[in-house]
């Protein structure tokens, strides 16, 4: 997409049919998108001893996370952006269509063991966190066909699947962030370093759940609607009793469960990375691959290499394939200002 899509939508500013259309050209039959949006302060103390044993250090993590990740399809876009007119005696496929958000903040505790045989050095970590939930929403949809019959006579929409969201109520206690959900989550990570300086990163992060309390609202849906058009037999006097199609009652197609809870399963990543030095104090090759569990994360491969010109000086680049989009490439330059 270009950037002014993004840009214009997220400011809620309008939308051109160039921009529209611009973006529409991009599309797959399938398409994906996701973000990320976190702030964290951590703590790390490496001790002497630890009940007179030497190479443990604890650490500790405060944390605000928001994610988001978005499944769709090329007709869902542009029923969405362009209306249905295109699909004037056809149907319109709207699923699979996925929607994730979830919100909530983090503390955790930790402990971590150095550990050196032969020269190389083992480093094992492992960190519990409590979360507390803000808000989520989860949207499943298996199936959704749209048929426009000829000259939008007549429309039939055939949908499977679900909704679940928080109680969107606001809460006017003193604290101005109440917590909606209760959760907890792990994190683990092995890594190597030769003696040859070669190292190896293994880690999975944020693995864990959310359970969200009994004001979370469910819908489930399973049905066939047809709409034939609205009838206004005096355009004079139009009331509200003559238009009964809206938005609410289309989302009231499917049986909602109010006061229903539900689980969150987090997006948890796993993650590989090596370095491989090729000239010492020079060039270093990296690998690495990721996975995003219970997300719409294709795996994700890259190589790449990094350049230090001098010691606190270096230039990286590498290039990928997954992830939320198909190939990725990235150029980093880094400078270290202080000797510590």
């Amino acid at each position: 997409f270009p950037n002014s899509f993004y840009t214009d939508f997220y400011r809620g500013g309008y939308l051109s049919d160039e921009v529209k259309q611009t973006a529409a050209k991009e599309l797959k039959n399938l398409n994906r998108f996701g973000v990320d949006a976190d702030m964290a302060m951590f703590f790390r103390h490496q001790l002497d001893t630890i009940f007179k044993l030497t190479g443990w250090s604890y650490t500790a993590r405060v944390a605000e996370r928001r994610h988001l990740n978005l499944e769709m399809t090329k007709d869902f876009f542009n029923v969405g952006f362009f209306g249905n007119a295109m699909y004037e005696n056809k149907t319109a496929n709207l699923a699979r269509f996925q929607l994730d958000f979830v919100s909530y903040q983090q503390f955790g505790l930790g402990l971590e063991k150095t550990i050196i045989l032969k020269e190389n050095i083992h480093q094992i970590g492992l960190m519990g966190n409590f979360l507390n939930g803000r808000n989520a929403q989860r949207a499943l949809v298996n199936k959704a066909n749209l048929y426009t019959a000829t000259d939008g006579e007549y429309l039939n929409l055939e949908i499977e699947g679900k909704y679940n969201r928080t109680d969107t109520i606001k809460n006017k206690q003193v604290i101005p962030n109440p917590s909606k959900g209760v959760g907890f989550s792990v994190e683990m990570y092995y890594q190597l370093i030769t003696k040859e300086k070669h190292k190896l990163q293994i880690a999975v992060l944020d693995f864990g759940y959310l359970y969200w309390k009994n004001s979370a609202i469910a819908y489930n849906y399973d049905t066939l609607f047809r709409f034939e058009g609205i009838n206004i037999p005096n355009l004079v006097s139009i009331n509200d009793s003559l238009i009964k199609l809206s938005v609410d009652s289309v989302v009231n197609l499917g049986k909602r469960n109010s006061n229903k809870s539900f689980k969150t399963i987090l997006p948890a990543w796993f993650t590989v990375n090596y370095n491989h030095i090729l000239v010492q104090d020079k060039f270093v090759l990296n690998f690495s691959g990721r996975y995003r569990f219970n997300d719409v994360y294709l795996p994700f491969i890259a190589v790449g290499g990094t350049y230090y010109y001098k010691r606190n000086t270096s230039a990286s680049i590498s290039v990928g394939y997954g992830g939320y989009g198909n190939l990725n490439y990235g150029v980093n330059i880094q400078q270290r200002i202080w000797k510590y």
